[in-house]
């Protein structure tokens, strides 16, 4: 079994607005929330920033976040429409391949097919 496809994309500025987010994609895509519960005692900069969505196409998987998305595939196959219409909202809500501004820690996209 060939490892599938994995890209991750960022936001820099503003937050994806989670539940918005689920609306919108649970019309085209299996769509998961999970919900960060909070604890007493909680000191991370992250703190309020780990809830998520598991968005599931064909093929390809996605956990967004507030402000990164990782696409990925349990194994290597090409890319169904629906796929490619998840890759195409993800790269518009993440536009950018890496973490901050600063200039280390790219993440290149990898080569993926289409079905025919």
């Amino acid at each position: 079994m060939s490892v599938g496809y994995q890209y991750a994309r960022f936001r820099w500025w503003d937050a994806v607005n989670i539940d918005k987010l689920y609306d919108e994609l649970k019309t085209q895509f299996k769509v998961e929330e999970r919900k960060h519960t909070p604890v007493e005692v909680d000191a991370s900069l992250y703190r309020n920033q780990r809830d998520e969505l598991i968005v599931q196409a064909d093929t390809l998987i996605g956990h967004l976040a507030m402000f990164h998305a990782v696409l990925s595939q349990k194994e290597s196959k090409p890319f169904t429409q629906k796929d490619l219409d998840l890759r195409k909202r993800v790269l518009e809500l993440y536009p950018h391949e890496r973490p901050s501004p600063f200039p280390w820690e790219f993440s290149h996209e990898p080569e993926f097919k289409t079905e025919s």
